[in-house]
């Protein structure tokens, strides 16, 4: 009775297309149920219990029950955790939430010591993690990548690293712990926001690359992931590289595009090898928690306000900076244990690879932005005083000043027009945020033939309506908005008075 009470609820499930939890997260074939994947891994990483919309834990929400494979016979096999199915799924429509018994959503705590994997066989295997075993942290050299040019000294650490590490044979091959992190998104039916940081691991170095905050993927660092001859490793890392191909294949500064990462290889796979001779019925899908307690005796804590906390923030807390690069590593030092037991292992999960070896991808035209000859820098500090601004403006701003892309390189990453971008950059000079007028690379004259100008409107009119469009008829042709902008900007900043 009990089965048959299942399977009338798994078919119930499936004909309402059960795919979201209730906030908004959604959910994967492979997950176990009644779990939402990490905001670091998308299908096939950490899975954590379903959290309300309000941000608590293990309350009586809608969780998802995955479906692992077609059993023998044409059954429907699946991962439950509970055998009460007194209640059915409630409301209808595909993409809703639905609630299903209280029973059937009550998870162990969310800081509790258990991790779970799905068995190939559709069964609920749950591993205790001894919480007073020795706390995993990472303790090496770890490197906070938040700019373009930090980007590029960072992957030339790594490389470093690597020559140092390993020869690049099958006995001794070259391996980074890989890892991603992006923001939680609580709204149901909204896809989660981009891949916000990258985190590669060494044994000795860790670096955390903060990619939202550059504007899109640097192209030493797309260069390194789509390196066939360095293997990167994790949990749940084919997923993590598809989301990063599906949100920054074009968006490479700098490199090549369209991107896509290679030779990336999902630690289960490895574990799967080495650890059940590839045996059909023993596959399971555990979490990197798990690995490391199996593998390594090791605790590794999932802090919850870390793990859901604002990756896109700048900059990054250096506890989320420990967090990511912690991950990374003990990718890294779970595949050393595996790849020691069993070397063959690794060629055989590259094979199987959806991002293993491939054709190189062609060149971009996104350059970052290069001085003028001849150009003398004209640095003005930031205000004492900085007015509020929209995130997207703030935004630009960063990727102009700090990063040192073109505007036209920002358009193209944000989606935005040219003449767009420099105007948000005018709107942050008057709001007192630090520039270099060099960098908007106007010319002397247009620079005089703006300021006279100005100076021939009263004081009172400036600002008001129609007094822009009045400058733009009187001045040639060539000059736009946002040039006449950015120098009223610039007058006002560098004067004590309005300009005129």
């Amino acid at each position: 009775a009990e089965l048959a009470a299942r399977a009338a609820l798994v078919s119930s499930a499936l004909s309402l297309g059960l795919e979201e939890t209730s906030h908004g997260t959604q959910c994967h074939r492979d997950e176990p149920a009644g779990y939402v994947c990490d905001s670091g891994s998308n299908g096939g990483g950490d899975k954590v219990p379903a959290v309300g919309s309000d941000g608590g834990s293990c309350g009586d929400v809608a969780v998802c029950q995955s479906v692992k494979e077609v059993g023998s016979g044409g059954s429907v096999v699946v991962a439950v955790n509970s055998a009460d199915v007194g209640e059915g799924v409630q409301a209808a429509g595909r993409g809703r939430r639905r609630n299903l018994p209280a029973s059937f959503s009550q998870q162990a705590s969310c800081s509790s010591g258990t991790a779970e994997a799905i068995t190939s066989g559709g069964t609920a295997a749950k591993t205790e993690v001894d919480s007073t075993l020795p706390r995993m942290q990472f303790d090496g050299r770890c490197v906070y990548a938040g700019t373009f040019a930090e980007c590029v000294e960072a992957c030339a650490m790594l490389e470093l690293a690597l020559k140092k590490g390993g020869t690049g044979n099958d006995t001794n091959p070259q391996v980074l712990g890989f890892d991603c992190e992006w923001r939680v998104s609580y709204q149901r039916g909204v896809a989660p926001p981009p891949v916000a940081t990258v985190q590669l691991s060494s044994g000795e170095t860790a670096v955390v690359f903060h990619i939202s905050r550059c504007g899109g993927l640097p192209g030493p660092l797309a260069a390194l992931l789509a390196n066939e001859d360095v293997i990167k490793v994790g949990v749940g890392a084919e997923g993590d590289a598809h989301k990063l191909a599906a949100d920054y294949s074009l968006k490479v500064i700098d490199g090549t595009s369209p991107f896509r990462a290679r030779s990336v290889v999902d630690l289960n796979e490895v574990a799967w090898r080495a650890l059940h001779g590839a045996q059909p019925g023993t596959r399971e899908r555990k979490s990197l928690r798990t690995l490391c307690f199996e593998l390594l005796s090791q605790n590794l804590a999932k802090d919850e306000e870390v793990r859901c906390g604002n990756w896109e923030a700048v900059p990054l807390s250096q506890t989320q900076v420990d967090y990511a690069a912690t991950d990374a590593w003990a990718g890294y030092r779970c595949f050393e244990v595996l790849h020691s037991l069993a070397p063959k292992s690794l060629d055989a999960s590259l094979a199987t690879s959806s991002f293993g070896k491939g054709e190189p991808s062609a060149p971009c035209v996104r350059k970052r932005k290069a001085p003028g000859d001849g150009c003398t820098s004209e640095p003005v500090a930031e205000a004492s005083t900085i007015l509020d601004l929209p995130p997207a403006k703030r935004l630009c701003h960063r990727l102009f000043c700090e990063n040192g892309l073109t505007a036209d390189s920002i358009a193209e990453l944000r989606g935005v027009q040219a003449g767009t971008v420099r105007s948000y950059l005018a709107d942050a000079i008057a709001a007192g945020h630090a520039y270099d007028l060099a960098d908007f690379e106007l010319s002397a004259d247009d620079r005089t033939a703006i300021t006279v100008a100005f100076a021939a409107i009263p004081p009172s009119e400036v600002g008001q309506r129609g007094s822009l469009k009045a400058l733009k008829e009187a001045l040639p042709d060539h000059i736009e908005y946002w040039a006449i902008k950015v120098m009223q900007a610039h007058l006002a900043r560098t004067a004590k008075t309005e300009p005129g």
